[in-house]
């Protein structure tokens, strides 16, 4: 049996040199990985390095961009608002000439249809006193003297003409409203 434990022994010893052959075939390849991996970490490092040379400028000019519309978007929001504010005043002059207008309007109108029928009224009286002054120039009528046209007298009563006087109550009638309404904006 010593015999066999020799051989054991030998087959052990054998077996531990090609392992400890295989160890150190393995550490050298492990060492050449590292080497490998080292120089591409080297080189990867190299490149970031160059990469961020190249990057730093842009970085800065995005940085710059950002900066510049960021001012750009605060201008264009006060212009916003002072917009906001300048529609806002528009709106308020729009709507005060609006009521100024409708205000206005009321009260103008009424008076204003008052002068112009008044006018109408005056010119209407005048002409009608005038053709009558034409038509009945006749020297046996007489007028009375009074503060308006209250009508005419014939010499002779019997020749009475109603119809004329009735004008004339027309014409005293309005003269008189005329009258009335002028004093009233002689008020105002």
């Amino acid at each position: 049996m010593a015999e066999t434990a020799d051989i054991f022994l030998i087959i052990s010893v054998i077996i531990q040199c090609i392992l400890i052959v295989v160890l150190i075939i393995f550490v050298f390849k492990f060492i050449g990985l590292l080497k490998l991996i080292k120089g591409n970490i080297e080189t990867l490092v190299e490149e970031v390095n160059g990469l961020k040379t190249k990057i730093d400028p842009v970085i800065a000019k995005v940085t710059s961009v950002i900066e510049s519309v960021e001012t750009i978007a605060g201008k264009v929001d006060d212009n916003v608002q002072v917009l906001t504010k300048v529609v806002d005043k528009v709106t308020d002059v729009t709507t005060e000439v609006a009521d100024f207008v409708s205000h206005l309007k009321s009260k103008i109108e009424i008076p204003t249809f008052d002068v112009v029928n008044t006018y109408a009224s005056l010119v209407k009286g005048i002409k009608v006193f005038f053709e009558k002054m034409k038509v009945n120039k006749k020297p046996d009528k007489i007028f009375e003297g009074n503060y308006l046209f209250e009508g005419t007298k014939d010499k002779k009563e019997d020749d009475h003409d109603i119809d004329f006087d009735d004008k004339f109550n027309d014409i005293n009638k309005e003269l008189n409203e005329v009258r009335k309404k002028l004093e009233e904006m002689k008020k105002v």
